[in-house]
């Protein structure tokens, strides 16, 4: 019986070449660990995440949506699968993915972002915004959204709205200096000179 000294064998000569970045020389190692051990979430991730370096997105799809069956609650593997399906143009199969991804996820961030500018790229201001405002109902201590939310007012032409988010902003991270000077920068838009100078 010589499958497990194998499967260790071919464990390091996947970590190896993963270390110096040769995806394709991982590739085959990689298959006969995660073929061996199909309860090793780790290295099926890593397979997956190597599949997709590799422009195998079939393949990488196939592997994360296996794992997901499996381990739905894992974030991180729903937000490669985001990420792939965005990547390969799968845009409502992407948001559908990212929108999963809870609030108290690491990942919430930049889940709801993707989201955001998917639906910016397809000139769906208004449903964008409500996707940022809903995520800062949820977690209103992440600047980057009140950020993003203020872009897209801007975007839609609206500059008192954008300038009212950026306020709210301020007052929660006053000592954002990006914030400050984007609010300071839609003062002096309107015309309001004094108030921009503050800024």
């Amino acid at each position: 019986y010589t499958e497990n000294p194998d499967v260790s064998i071919a464990s390091r000569l996947a970590t190896i070449f993963l270390k110096d970045e040769q995806y394709q020389k991982a590739l085959p190692y990689l298959q006969a660990v995660a073929g061996q051990d199909v309860d090793d979430m780790n290295t099926r991730v890593k397979l997956g995440l190597v599949q997709m370096e590799l422009k195998r997105f079939d393949q990488a799809t196939k592997t994360f949506n296996e794992i997901l069956a499996k381990n739905p609650e894992s974030d991180r593997v729903r937000y490669y699968l985001g990420s792939l399906y965005e990547e390969t143009k799968n845009q409502d199969l992407a948001m559908e993915n990212f929108l999963q991804i809870p609030p108290q996820s690491k990942l919430y961030t930049e889940a709801v972002l993707h989201v955001g500018y998917i639906m910016k790229e397809r000139k769906n201001l208004d449903a964008a915004k409500g996707v940022v405002r809903d995520a800062i109902r949820k977690s209103p201590n992440t600047n980057n959204f009140y950020l993003f939310l203020a872009n897209l007012e801007e975007e839609s032409k609206n500059l008192p709205e954008a300038t009212r988010v950026l306020e709210q902003a301020v007052e929660r991270f006053s000592e954002d200096e990006k914030t400050r000077y984007y609010l300071g920068s839609l003062y002096d838009r309107q015309g309001k000179v004094d108030k921009g100078l503050v800024q």
